[in-house]
């Protein structure tokens, strides 16, 4: 690639022009950018702290490498922040879809023990458990009398429509049926 090759010449003079005294840590310094291996500003403050500076470059090669893990730390804690939100925010949707299946249980139980009082039936198991520790299997409907206000409350109701349906069937005038009509028979064809 051509373009390449424009941009790594320069390299190639800082390279040719380099003293003994600046030279190992050029070359180290050329060889990362070339190899694409590493970060070339590491490289070149490495190079830099192994010349005259010293102590201050070395420093700042230390203020540097502590302001990059201070920005991972706080991208991790603010990552975990949100994902700690996201959670919180799924736990009380979970907690209040909890409280509103707990809410329908309590009133179909209630409604159950209402339904069993108005049938005369065990509110635990309407007798069809021999091992119910409230009727051992003997609280089927009817087995106790029904509790009256319970009984006007579901079963009333079902009754009088019962006793409506079959009212008006008995009102309905059936339709006369016309009589079967006769086949003609070999006897009665023959006599015409």
């Amino acid at each position: 690639m051509a373009g390449e090759a424009d941009l790594l010449e320069p390299l190639d003079t800082v390279a040719d022009n380099s003293t003994a005294e600046t030279g190992a840590p050029t070359m180290a310094l050329l060889d990362a950018i070339r190899g694409g291996a590493g970060d070339p500003r590491k490289a070149m403050l490495a190079a830099l702290a192994g010349g005259a500076g010293g102590p201050q470059i070395d420093m700042i090669m230390k203020l540097i490498d502590d302001q990059g893990e201070d920005a991972n730390t706080a991208l991790r804690e603010e990552l975990m922040a949100e994902v700690r939100e996201e959670q919180a925010e799924a736990v009380a949707e979970l907690a209040a879809t909890a409280q509103r299946l707990f809410d329908a249980q309590a009133v179909c139980a209630e409604r159950l023990e209402d339904l069993a009082a108005a049938l005369g039936a065990c509110s635990a198991c309407f007798g069809d458990n021999l091992l119910c520790e409230t009727c051992h299997g003997a609280g089927r409907p009817g087995a106790r009398a029904p509790e009256a206000a319970e009984f006007a409350r579901y079963v009333m109701p079902a009754v009088e429509r019962v006793r409506g349906a079959l009212r008006r069937a008995a009102r309905r005038k059936t339709w006369p049926r016309p009589a079967a009509p006769t086949m003609p028979t070999t006897s009665t064809m023959g006599a015409s």
